[in-house]
């Protein structure tokens, strides 16, 4: 086999892993987080990623117009950070924080849930948004503070809901994340060390594919 094919093939293998790794498998997303925590999300997981991205392309194309590495070597390295790129996302699968128990009605067989129920069927509650609330006692979480049954909010508390075992008891707008924050500077670190390490075969790959 001909040494520039086999390169240029080992080279497409790393680039069909990445792609792999795109499907999402590493993703674990908290469905009810409000719409504001998740964009909030967004825009430091993107920060991150960006900025550790631009660093490792700046330092390969350094260290490649010094040492002037040869299209094998580049390759090579492009299949172990592809391999890498994939094992870490998946590893993600693992990492999470307890949000609670999700009270959110019940699981239809097509998958879609039915958030009515018998304590809130009189309610008429939107959900085109959701906007989860936190009961504390039993740690369970709500699509909306109406999903809950609740009728009064004064001063900044929500009371008087229908679904709590205990209606005197008040709820509190947000998951009922636990340790949420340490497991999530966790993750932004390993994902801005293996964005990096991705970005340093972008562009042995560009260099690669001209060839």
């Amino acid at each position: 086999m001909d040494v520039h094919a086999k390169v240029y093939g080992d080279n497409i293998h790393a680039n069909c892993i990445k792609r792999f790794s795109y499907l999402r498998l590493s993703q674990r997303k908290i469905q009810y987080l409000s719409a504001d925590v998740l964009t909030q999300f967004d825009v430091c997981v993107g920060a991150v990623g960006i900025l550790s991205q631009a660093t490792g392309m700046m330092l390969s194309g350094f260290l490649i117009s010094k040492f002037q590495f040869s299209a094998r070597k580049l390759a090579g390295w492009n299949v172990c950070t592809a391999m890498l790129y994939v094992l870490v996302k998946i590893s993600f699968t693992q990492i999470g924080c307890n949000s609670g128990t999700i009270s959110f009605g019940s699981e239809m067989t097509d998958g879609t849930w039915n958030l009515t129920s018998s304590c809130n069927a009189d309610c008429n509650c939107k959900t085109n948004k959701i906007l989860p609330v936190c009961y504390k006692e039993e740690n369970t979480v709500f699509y909306s503070a109406c999903h809950a049954g609740c009728t009064v909010y004064e001063n900044n508390t929500i009371g008087n809901c229908s679904c709590i075992p205990n209606p005197q008891a008040t709820v509190t707008l947000g998951n009922c994340a636990e340790g949420c924050a340490s497991i999530f500077g966790v993750f932004l670190a390993i994902s801005a060390l293996i964005k990096f390490i991705d970005a340093t075969g972008r562009i042995g790959n560009m260099i690669i594919s001209y060839r």
